[in-house]
């Protein structure tokens, strides 16, 4: 949910973590989340799908 707005061009949203957010992933707290390292290190997944042309 939102819990405020940053103070910058855009105000963009700050988002907090709720507890329905922890029980729909199974986790208890924050600390089973993987740190920001690991998840900067998870490959990219192709944006670009095969563009095939439909049967006519």
């Amino acid at each position: 949910r939102v819990v405020g707005h940053r103070d910058v061009p855009g105000k963009p949203a700050l988002y907090g973590t709720t507890r329905s957010f922890l029980d729909y992933f199974g986790l208890r707290s924050l600390d089973q989340l993987p740190p920001l390292a690991e998840i900067g290190e998870i490959p990219d997944i192709d944006p670009q799908l095969p563009f095939e042309a439909a049967p006519t």
